[in-house]
């Protein structure tokens, strides 16, 4: 998944009622906790394999496995075909704080 020149509210704005207002709701809330950190579309492959458009909030950026440097939200909201999802990334102070 890569960021996007996508807006946010172009996304939220194209998703079907009823759940249109349950992602406003939560994106209002989220961006008033993030206040300050950046609020931006991702989208792409996901993990998982599907296509997934997501809005991420906060940026982290973590060394992977393969030891290369991986930049991602901290967290991240979405529509999926029957439910919403709320992804928090968070790690280990020890290892690597947050900056929340």
């Amino acid at each position: 998944m890569q960021k996007t020149k996508t807006s946010p509210d172009t996304y939220i704005t194209s998703l079907p009622e009823p759940k249109r207002d349950d992602i406003k709701k939560l994106d209002s809330l989220i961006s008033k906790i993030m206040s300050g950190h950046s609020r931006v579309m991702w989208e792409g492959v996901f993990w998982s394999g599907s296509e997934q458009k997501i809005i991420g909030y906060g940026d982290l950026t973590y060394v992977n496995s393969k030891k290369e440097n991986i930049e991602w939200f901290l967290i991240g909201l979405t529509l999926q075909k029957n439910y919403i999802s709320v992804y928090v990334n968070a790690v280990d102070k020890k290892t690597q704080p947050c900056g929340l």
